[in-house]
């Protein structure tokens, strides 16, 4: 469904990250201390010039913080250096770009000295935290429930670790959990042992409660050389660990397969299994469906695979496209362009039914570009959870470092509006949720997929209006609301969408289901003057010529100062348009 876009930038976050897949032998190693400390001095010069480049280089960094409130938390980390441990000052550092809520704005180690990490990677689902891989070392702890750490609730300490990471939004700080799996930054957050080692207290996959001691260990990941210290495993999917030991070390908790088996594809396995490889496309035509995955937009292989994967849509028409952006972190986004041409080649006469975007708190950068481009041309649905960033946000980050303390500081350099300057969403709005539970999976379950699959509708209410009429879709609305109404991200579809349903339908002739659509935003939106004055236009379509009265009263009465006033009073001054009647629901006629 269009949507008006605002003000558009050319250039769109890019990241250099290169998510290939290397094997290679090695075991995992204890932590073991590092030589050549920085001092005080080289700490207080590298935090005085990392805070001179983000005043230099970011837009406008206190859109989340105020200006005064990050002063004074510069002035305290200030004084506090001489008195901190090294790990206190990284920690400290972080949380204090981290408070500026910008997802491209993050601070990081870069430096051997901090490559130590626990050999878990921890998710939050929304069923809890859980270990989704484990390294062979201990295996047994794939699939475990994280209860506590460090003799604390887990949520409270998960939140700690958060804190030291920028995000856009509270969807992007539940994937961003990066922190809590490193031994240096723990330690710096007082919740670490004094060797490194994590206390924490599990639920495992059989049901027994256990404390374990999370040992401390030396990165050594062969794909990790340059970036032991950094969070960079964090583009990888969920299957794979940090940087300890090789792929074919580490433990799933779907089947407890290894990491390595999903470097190849097995249609066996549930569809957004088949592989966890950056692109994968998959027919399934008893379903009449087409699945895509893409993990990241690269500069070289993104735009061949878009036009193989269509050229095969062509060829099928499914009624379901499914286009899986939910571990899209972003990339290259000079490249949408060119992916929004291959869409708008086929837009007139679509080979698909209908198309499907998934998205979650992984969804970030570039990939926000690539679904502004496909929501404001074609009848799209979003499906999943909230995106890591809404359609207006900061990005396009350069990096700078701090050899001497072993820093690196990624900043925002461009402000994207991808849509009007009034979107204040954090994220892209989700129009049917499909929340991921840890138990669905670990049953190889798709809350997103699966539905869809098996023939449930799961189109936008907008685009369920405009295919079968308002009726329809208020039917569908109330079906949602009763099942995600209590879920804090998810809404009615805005004016706009709708009103364009309205227009659409109208515009073929389809009177009664254009009331019914327009009537419905109204329902939704009955403070906007415009779902008035479009439903007094469908109906005056219609024939209502009395009801279509109503709903222009209803306009002066909300918005008595508009530029359609004056011509709606003259209407209503006509012999035989008199009266007081409001349309029903009118809020001035309460």
């Amino acid at each position: 469904m269009s949507r008006c876009s605002g003000i558009r930038r050319a250039a769109l976050a890019t990241l250099s990250l290169v998510a290939g897949i290397g094997v290679t032998t090695g075991a995992a190693q204890a932590a073991a201390p590092l030589p050549n400390r920085p001092s005080v001095a080289d700490w207080r010069a590298d935090f005085e010039q990392m805070i001179s480049d983000i005043l230099v280089l970011h837009p406008e960094p206190f859109t989340k913080t105020g200006k005064h409130t990050f002063q004074r938390d510069v002035e305290i980390l200030r004084e506090a250096i001489p008195t901190l441990t090294d790990e206190q000052r990284l920690a400290r550092m972080m949380k204090l770009v981290g408070s500026l809520g910008d997802g491209h704005t993050v601070l990081e180690a870069n430096s051997p000295a901090y490559a130590i990490w626990y050999p878990v990677r921890v998710i939050e689902f929304a069923d809890g935290y859980f270990i989704v891989t484990a390294h062979e070392s201990v295996a047994d702890l794939a699939g475990a429930q994280v209860l506590e750490i460090a003799g604390r609730p887990v949520a409270e300490v998960a939140a700690e670790a958060r804190a030291v990471v920028g995000a856009d939004n509270p969807s992007a700080l539940v994937e961003r959990l990066w922190a809590l799996h490193n031994a240096s930054i723990m330690k710096g957050l007082g919740r670490a042992n004094p060797d490194g080692g994590l206390s924490v207290r599990l639920k495992l996959s059989g049901g027994r409660v256990v404390e374990r001691t999370l040992p401390a260990m030396r990165a050594n990941h062969p794909r990790y050389q340059a970036d032991g210290a950094t969070f960079e495993w964090r583009f990888r999917p969920e299957v794979y660990g940090t940087p300890i030991g090789t792929d074919s070390q580490w433990v799933t908790s779907f089947r407890g397969l290894r990491a390595t088996a999903f470097q190849t594809a097995d249609t066996t396995r549930p569809v957004h299994l088949t592989d966890r490889r950056p692109y994968n496309s998959r027919a399934l035509p008893a379903q009449q469906a087409y699945y895509v995955r893409m993990n990241y937009i690269t500069d070289t292989d993104f735009i061949p695979f878009v036009q193989k994967f269509l050229g095969e849509v062509d060829l099928l028409k499914p009624k379901h496209l499914i286009l899986d952006w939910r571990q899209n972190f972003g990339g290259d986004g000079s490249k949408v362009q060119y992916m929004t041409r291959e869409f708008l080649k086929r837009a007139d006469a679509p080979p698909w039914g209908a198309i499907y975007i998934l998205t979650g708190s992984k969804t970030f950068s570039a990939a926000i570009g690539a679904i502004d481009a496909l929501v404001d041309h074609l009848e799209v649905t979003i499906v999943g959870e909230p995106s890591a960033a809404g359609f207006n946000h900061y990005g396009d980050p350069t990096y700078r470092t701090y050899p001497r303390t072993g820093l690196r500081l990624s900043v925002s350099t461009l402000w994207h509006q991808l849509s009007n300057s009034r979107d204040l969403a954090e994220f892209v709005p989700v129009d049917v949720p499909a929340p991921w539970s840890f138990a669905d999976f670990a049953a190889g379950k798709d809350p997103a997929v699966d539905p869809i699959l098996r023939g449930i509708d799961m189109r936008s209410i907008p685009v369920i209006a405009t295919s079968d009429g308002g009726t329809a879709a208020a039917a569908a609305y109330r079906d949602r609301a009763a099942r995600f109404g209590g879920l804090w991200w998810w809404g009615p579809p805005s004016e706009f969408a709708l009103r364009q349903s309205c227009d659409l339908l109208r515009e073929r002739g389809r009177l009664a289901d254009a009331v019914a659509a327009c009537r419905l935003n109204a329902d939704l939106h009955p403070h906007t003057w415009n779902v008035w004055y479009n439903l007094g236009f469908a109906q005056r379509a219609a024939g209502m010529l009395k009801e279509r009265l109503a709903s222009y009263r209803c306009v002066i009465a909300i918005a008595p100062e508009n530029w359609n006033v004056p011509t709606l009073q003259r209407l209503l001054a006509q012999p035989g348009n008199e009266g007081s009647e409001m349309a029903p629901g009118c809020p001035a006629g309460r």
